[in-house]
């Protein structure tokens, strides 16, 4: 791809991620739960709360290319996190937890593609209801951003988040904020979002990671269509350019980007006696999968390919 090609298509690529992901772990803050969060969590204010996520997904076969080679790149991924948040004073909740994210490539033998991107975490942050319009949410979570395959004071990082949401009524919240993560090529980015109830059936729900269109069907279910933005920020093993005959990506930094764009249905599944269980489905076309090595000439895209997940979320 011509280099003037690929800086257009990537700083209007980048404009997007940075829009949204500056505003990622505000935007947790901006949907049902902001409101709830004013006055008390989602059950007793006076315990501790806690919420547990998982899934995962299967992109299929995107032709990839890299210096004469190609090869069909499929994709697994798998996360998990947890957090127990617990009530600091009538204003503030403390957030404490563990999370795990993982990328795994299939087929890209011959290309400089790890064979897994994977994060592990601790989280730790704090909402604080700074007037009855205003939260904030600080976060960070230091851990290891790595290829797993070796581990060392390298991998280590840990990106700080600071989002804000205004509530405008219960109808309406606004949300913005930004992130710093000196591992990525972008170390410093922001960004907005917005939450609009227009009917009791119809939310547009443009908060990060996945800013939706959102139609009530009956009361539990929940479908929807729009976007989802994933990916980070890593670094691979000492030896990963060896066998590629690539020794300037040893040690390399990569920042991995993902666009998804498709439909789906969440569901409650269950909600009373100190429990809330909910499930997503979706599937759709995954896009702009790019693998950009820092401080090297090489970034590989990937083809767009069709893409399945389900995940759950539980509050008790």
């Amino acid at each position: 791809m011509k280099e003037s090609a690929r800086f257009g298509m990537g700083v209007g690529a980048l404009v997007l991620w940075c829009a949204w992901m500056g505003a990622a772990h505000a935007g947790e803050m901006t949907a049902a739960e902001a409101g709830s969060a004013l006055d008390e969590t989602p059950f007793e204010a006076s315990n501790i709360s806690h919420e547990f996520e998982a899934g995962g997904s299967h992109v299929f076969g995107g032709g990839t290319e890299f210096s004469g080679d190609s090869a069909d790149v499929s994709e697994w991924t798998a996360e998990m996190q947890y957090v127990a948040i617990a009530p600091l004073g009538s204003a503030a909740y403390l957030r404490a937890g563990v999370a795990y994210d993982s990328y795994w490539f299939v087929g890209a033998e011959g290309l400089p593609v790890p064979p897994s991107l994977q994060e592990l975490t601790v989280v730790l942050g704090a909402d604080v209801s700074l007037s009855d319009h205003w939260l904030m949410r600080l976060e960070v979570m230091p851990g290891l951003y790595s290829d797993f395959g070796d581990i060392g004071w390298e991998d280590v990082n840990a990106p700080f988040n600071m989002g804000f949401t205004y509530l405008v009524n219960e109808r309406l919240q606004w949300a913005f904020g930004f992130q710093v993560n000196f591992m990525s090529d972008l170390p410093i980015v922001g960004g907005a979002g917005v939450r609009w109830q227009v009917s009791d059936y119809w939310t547009l729900n443009l908060m990060v990671p996945r800013p939706r269109i959102e139609y009530q069907a009956a009361e539990g279910l929940t479908l929807f269509a729009g976007c989802e933005f994933r990916g980070g920020s890593f670094r691979v093993a000492e030896d990963f350019g060896e066998g590629l005959d690539r020794e300037e990506l040893n040690g390399a930094l990569i920042d991995y980007r993902e666009y998804r764009t498709g439909a789906g249905l969440s569901w409650l599944a269950h909600r009373g006696e100190g429990l809330e269980l909910s499930v997503d489905v979706q599937g759709g076309v995954a896009f702009g999968r790019e693998f950009d090595f820092h401080r090297t000439a090489i970034d590989m895209d990937s083809d767009p390919a069709p893409y399945a997940s389900i995940g759950a979320k539980a509050k008790f």
